[in-house]
């Protein structure tokens, strides 16, 4: 289980390396701050995730938000279950839209729904360009990616509107490779 620590930017003379945890002053409470890191399901590609969230003031703060983080309302999977079950479109499209949505489920879905982040949408994009089929001999097509980016979109404006979760948290910009949320 993660839990909070305290950290500052002091760096040694010498090195030049952060002290981080290793800093003397760490002790006064008006020196550092607090962070904490947790586990995020491991990327396609197999590669560890750990974000880091921080600065807080005080360990409190700093356990809060982790734990908001942890238990960030449901799962992207859970907001897809409940978006498919509210369609009302013709069975050949519920399936396009749900083959669409296949990529989606198995990167992102077990991620809590509040905190998909922008890294999040752009390695799946990125991922379902090179590696979408799935006997894995390529990518998907720009029309299939923007489906399931658009189906994923809508999945979240359900869950707003049915206050499942507080606000649409799928980050909006002005990469051109994601199609806008």
């Amino acid at each position: 289980m993660a839990k909070p620590a305290k950290l500052c930017s002091c760096r040694d003379p010498e090195t030049k390396s952060p002290l981080g945890k290793r800093c003397q002053q760490l002790a006064n409470p008006d020196h550092g701050k607090w962070y904490a890191r947790y586990e995020r399901p491991a990327a396609p590609n197999g590669m560890r995730r750990q974000p880091r969230i921080g600065p807080y003031d005080t360990e409190q703060e700093c356990q809060e938000a982790l734990d908001n983080v942890l238990n960030g309302g449901p799962t992207v999977n859970e907001i897809l279950d409940d978006y498919m079950e509210s369609l009302t479109c013709v069975q050949r499209t519920q399936d396009n839209y749900r083959r669409s949505l296949r990529i989606v489920r198995e990167l992102i879905g077990e991620y809590r729904s509040q905190y998909v982040e922008r890294d999040d949408i752009d390695f799946m994009v990125s991922y379902m360009e090179k590696h979408g089929k799935r006997d894995g001999s390529g990518g998907l097509s720009k029309r299939t990616i923007d489906m399931a980016v658009c189906q994923l979109r809508a999945a979240y404006e359900l869950a707003v509107l049915r206050k499942r979760i507080k606000r649409r948290t799928i980050p909006v910009g002005p990469d051109p490779r994601v199609v806008t949320l």
